[in-house]
């Protein structure tokens, strides 16, 4: 016996539910706004709540890792920070200098980035990562074996200005846990967390230009500089050494650039205890050591209050004035880096 084929009402009203269903996602994709932010993405937090609403701050990108280019003056192994060329571009315009950027993971290990490092003329070697992440990529030289790491590759350009607010987004579940998350965040009042993301009640509400301005988004990777060891310290700071050591042989200097993380930069305005701060602690140590380093910290808060989105609301990566604060403090560490000793 054969089931009879559906009926031309079933399929209209089926139809219809899913033409509802689909319009009804599509609504609260418009409502939710356009995901920018990877903060907002990995945590699936809604950008209207923290989307930066501020007036659009364009900046400048030079090309890197392009055929033809000069020889560098800087070489700069980093992370995402250092990945969209932005505080390199504000450096070379305000020093004259050519920086040339590798990411870690084209490098594979610190090892490998010094072979390329010493086959250049740079008179500086500048190693930048993020305060998190100072024992993963810092604890271990790793191997020097295989080919030589390449430039990251950074078409010219400019940055965006303001930010879409209106599109499609076809990820239905992300919508339906940014929409569960934009109803906790209006009814807590401390700490909250989604996925690898966590957010906090702030004691102002002027550091951010989004609607959820008395909250701090942040990664939760921050909250593991607590698990710290005194061993991998020592580890991160015997490899600093090597290439420091390394750097002086081919009559370069090693400059250490760490970023502080947004937990830290904002720790004064944080309503309740935050993640720890390991970053003032990691500056003594490495200069006691007699390594050359940027503090990037000083001159981030003293940004503070009055910068609204020094880092992004929606992102862990600093904004536009971040970025130049930050090459403002490591063209200042380069201007005495090669100065001769004071006799």
């Amino acid at each position: 016996m054969t089931t009879p084929a559906p009926t031309a009402s079933f399929l209209k009203v089926f139809l219809a539910l899913v033409l509802t269903w689909a319009a009804g996602f599509n609504a609260l994709s418009v409502w939710l706004e356009p995901v920018t932010g990877d903060l907002t993405r990995i945590g699936s937090w809604a950008e209207r709540d923290f989307g930066g609403n501020g007036p659009p701050d364009p900046m400048p990108v030079r090309g890197n890792g392009l055929a033809g280019g000069p020889p560098p003056d800087v070489l700069v192994l980093g992370d995402s920070f250092s990945a969209g060329n932005l505080w390199q571009t504000a450096l070379a315009e305000a020093t004259g200098l050519e920086p040339s950027t590798c990411l870690y993971g084209a490098a594979r290990s610190l090892a490998g980035w010094v072979r390329l490092a010493e086959r250049q003329p740079a008179r500086t070697w500048l190693l930048q990562v993020v305060e998190r992440h100072v024992v993963r990529d810092w604890a271990a030289l790793g191997e020097a074996a295989g080919p030589l790491p390449a430039p990251h590759p950074v078409a010219p350009g400019r940055t965006k200005g303001r930010r879409a607010v209106v599109a499609w987004n076809p990820d239905y579940a992300y919508l339906a846990r940014a929409a569960w998350n934009h109803r906790r965040l209006a009814q807590a009042g401390d700490r909250l967390e989604s996925g690898d993301t966590a957010v906090l009640p702030l004691t102002r509400e002027d550091l951010f230009s989004c609607a959820a301005r008395g909250r701090l988004l942040y990664l939760r990777d921050d909250d593991r500089k607590a698990t710290w060891s005194e061993r991998d310290l020592l580890r991160v700071e015997a490899t600093l050494g090597a290439i420091d050591r390394a750097a002086r042989r081919c009559g370069a200097r090693l400059l250490v650039v760490a970023v502080p993380d947004k937990s830290t930069t904002y720790g004064p305005w944080l309503a309740s205890a935050g993640p720890p701060s390991r970053y003032e602690a990691l500056q003594r140590r490495w200069t006691a050591r007699g390594l050359s380093t940027v503090d990037l910290l000083t001159p981030l808060r003293e940004a503070l209050p009055g910068t609204p989105d020094l880092y992004l609301p929606n992102d862990t990566h600093l904004g536009p004035v971040g970025y130049r604060r930050m090459a403002a403090a490591v063209a200042r560490a380069l201007a005495t880096l090669h100065e001769p000793p004071t006799p």
